[in-house]
């Protein structure tokens, strides 16, 4: 597990992780409970492929979030599966 919260670790993390074809993806955000307050950002990313996990929180970055997390997110040569409704 690599837990990100510098752009150095993000590029490291998502340097191994583009060698798969296949990552597990999940994100977390702190809930909001209150009726027509809008939601807040997403806090953390996690992809796992077979010999990494790498969690990025997002929330540490800011408003410079790293162009390889996007990069690998928006690629479509890189399935991304996830479970839940």
């Amino acid at each position: 597990v690599l837990y990100c919260q510098t752009h150095d670790m993000a590029a490291e993390a998502t340097s191994r992780l583009k060698r798969e074809n296949v990552l597990g993806f999940d994100i977390e955000w702190r809930v909001t409970f209150q009726a027509g307050v809008a939601p807040r950002g997403v806090a953390t990313v996690q992809l796992c492929g077979q010999e990494l996990c790498a969690i990025f929180q997002t929330s540490a970055f800011g408003a410079s979030q790293p162009k390889e997390l996007a990069d690998i997110l928006a690629d479509p040569l890189t399935l991304k599966v996830t479970f839940g409704p």
